[in-house]
């Protein structure tokens, strides 16, 4: 399992198999393989507790 896909493959919804410097679904769609977006953070948002 991949921690991240590329922007590219997350966009198309693809399988990405994090390959550097680019995977293999952009390499078969001649697409630029990047990896700008900041991963989103999971769990709880703090203070969202005390606000219950």
């Amino acid at each position: 399992r991949v921690s991240r896909a590329c922007d590219q493959c997350r966009n198309a919804r693809e399988k990405c198999d994090a390959n550097q410097p680019n995977c293999s679904p952009c390499l078969e769609a001649r697409r630029i393989c990047t990896y700008t977006s900041n991963p989103k953070k999971r769990g709880l948002q703090p203070g969202y507790i005390r606000t219950l």
